[in-house]
């Protein structure tokens, strides 16, 4: 089974795909990560002169710089909108994070299932770089209260999932 979890940032994405793989084996490496090392860390060094010392720094750091994420993942997927998504697909059952509106309907077909993932009550929708359009998410999880709360609704979630 391959997922795909969308959402703004702060929301839960990692967490809930953390729950996925530690209840139900499925895979995830951070697709942040991934996007680090082949893709951000070079492109920020060339177009901005930031370097970092390790790939875990550039990772670390990318709170600070999401619109020069999004411009390296664009310039990097300019000519195959999947391009990213399949290379964490050739690693992880799971995709966490992508951001783009081109690269979302370009990718769709290489997931079995899109979830959402939301928490407006606890952070605002304020980031500009996330353009995926939430509405074409299969299941969207709301995830606005405390911590102990998310795994059952995973739980409930995969159920559904699995009994399609």
């Amino acid at each position: 089974m391959k997922l795909l979890i969308l959402g703004h940032g702060r929301h839960g994405k990692d967490t809930v795909a953390d729950i996925i793989a530690e209840d139900y084996g499925l895979t995830t490496n951070s697709s942040s990560m991934i996007a680090s090392e082949q893709v951000v860390q070079p492109y920020l060094a060339d177009n901005y002169g930031l370097h970092y010392v390790s790939v875990e720094a550039c990772f670390d750091d990318r709170h600070n710089h999401r619109e020069k994420w999004f411009e390296a993942i664009s310039a990097f997927n300019a000519d195959d909108p999947a391009a990213l998504a399949r290379q964490v697909l050739d690693v992880s059952d799971i995709y966490v994070g992508m951001r783009c509106d081109r690269e979302f309907f370009a990718a769709r077909h290489l997931f079995d299932f899109v979830i959402g993932v939301t928490a407006f009550e606890r952070h605002p929708a304020l980031d500009p770089t996330f353009l995926c359009p939430l509405g074409q998410c299969d299941f969207i999880l709301t995830n606005d209260g405390p911590e102990e709360d998310l795994r059952p609704k995973v739980h409930e979630l995969m159920e559904r999932l699995f009994n399609l």
